[in-house]
């Protein structure tokens, strides 16, 4: 819990450390809690983190990601799928990103 206040406290403001603060955030609120079993994660604090940086960028691939992760947890798959996808075309040469979405896709 300290490290995670920690980190929600790097995550205010829009710098460089306050978007790797959010990024692990994410990774823990939509991975780490399921593969750990510690939870089911905190999609709510999950999409208040993510707010700013869709809005700030639209074609992030990897804040598309995100979203769509965060709208698969929900049960949105309708959305999620289109929100893999859109990450895919969002960006074109890291392949292994388009992986990562498609692994997704595959479940």
């Amino acid at each position: 819990d300290y490290a995670l206040s920690l980190l929600g406290d790097g995550a205010t403001g829009m710098n460089l450390r306050s978007m790797l603060c959010v990024l692990l955030l994410l990774c823990y609120h939509t991975f780490l809690t399921f593969i750990l079993g510690t939870g089911e994660g905190e999609v709510i604090e999950a999409e208040r983190l993510l707010k700013p940086f869709r809005l700030r960028y639209p074609q992030g691939a990897i804040f598309l990601f995100f979203a769509g992760r965060t709208e698969e947890i929900k049960g949105n798959i309708d959305e999620a799928v289109a929100l893999f996808e859109h990450g895919c075309k969002a960006q074109q040469t890291w392949k292994q990103f388009h992986h990562m979405c498609y692994w997704e896709l595959m479940w």
